[in-house]
């Protein structure tokens, strides 16, 4: 045996035994990664996940006027687009949609409308700071509320678990 090939297996042996041993902990050091939560939890995020992408697709409906959508302007320097009713200054946020900020926040997921201020954030969505930090989860009249998850702008986890009126316990 050549010592070329024994370096080969060996190494090889070693690289298996070090992933057999480390990988759930490699696995969890991957970012936005939501295998290790709990299963209500892993299921609110992917929930939130989902709208989101439901509020980029009615986005993207609402860039052609398709019926049931709307886009304006708010008064706190943001912007709406997608499922909604109303026209002009009538118009109120209600369904999957994305609101941004100047300051480059946004969120994307469900709202409701009938409120004084157009709509709320209602429901299930992603909401992303202008720092990189972003939320997952469930919200209420606006605020986090539920089942959620923060994580850091590198995709680590701040925080897994029951929001109340938009702070973790």
């Amino acid at each position: 045996m050549s010592a070329k090939f024994a370096f080969s297996w060996l190494f090889g042996a070693c690289l298996f035994v070090f992933t057999a041993f480390a990988g759930d902990a490699l696995a969890q050091s991957r970012p936005y990664d939501i295998s290790a939560l709990d299963p209500a939890l892993r299921t609110a995020v992917e929930t939130a996940r989902d709208a989101q992408t439901r509020a980029i697709r009615a986005a993207a409906r609402a860039q052609f006027d398709v019926a049931g959508t709307v886009r304006f302007k708010g008064n706190a320097e943001d912007s709406y687009e997608g499922e909604g009713y109303g026209s002009g200054s009538g118009a109120n946020r209600h369904g999957y949609g994305i609101i941004a900020w100047a300051d480059g926040e946004y969120y994307a997921g469900q709202h409701r409308g009938g409120t004084p201020n157009a709509g709320v954030k209602e429901g299930f969505g992603v909401y992303v700071f202008a720092d990189g930090r972003m939320y997952e989860g469930q919200w209420q009249n606006e605020m986090r509320h539920g089942l959620g998850v923060q994580w850091d702008p590198a995709g680590h986890l701040v925080f897994a678990g029951v929001w109340n009126n938009g702070d973790p316990p």
